[in-house]
């Protein structure tokens, strides 16, 4: 057994000259309404990623529901790639292909807008309780 004292390890130099095997993991995050289908948007998400070419040969990608956030479901779409650094054109094309195939689908991604009214005049915002 060799022992090393720590001031001589944390002095010295690593360089890891192996290079991780297999692909690369990539995850997006989504926001959609509750009211789509989830079984809709995970379907689609599969079928938007699987026909990408970024992806691994032979890899499957996997989209899942992963959380609610007020009127929203929160989704994760799985996708493996040949090399890290593909990373971010990769995820950008990934993006790209998804908004267009929920675009076509009529899926709208995030929040829908409110429509906010304002009204003028404080008796009409107080209701009844100040009337004459």
């Amino acid at each position: 057994m060799l022992r090393w004292p720590n001031s001589v390890i944390s002095m010295a130099v690593v360089t890891n000259h192996s290079r991780p095997k297999g692909p690369h993991h990539c995850v997006i995050r989504l926001n959609v309404d509750l009211s789509v289908s989830p079984s809709r948007v995970i379907a689609l998400l599969k079928a938007t990623a699987s026909a990408s070419r970024d992806i691994s040969a032979g890899a499957t990608p996997e989209a899942y529901a992963c959380e609610f956030s007020d009127s929203l479901v929160v989704y994760e779409l799985a996708f493996a790639i040949d090399s890290f650094a593909l990373t971010p054109g990769a995820k950008s094309n990934m993006l790209l292909r998804v908004g267009a195939a929920f675009q076509e689908s009529a899926i709208p991604i995030g929040a829908q807008p409110m429509d906010v009214r304002i009204i003028k005049g404080a008796d009409i915002a107080l209701g009844d309780s100040r009337s004459p």
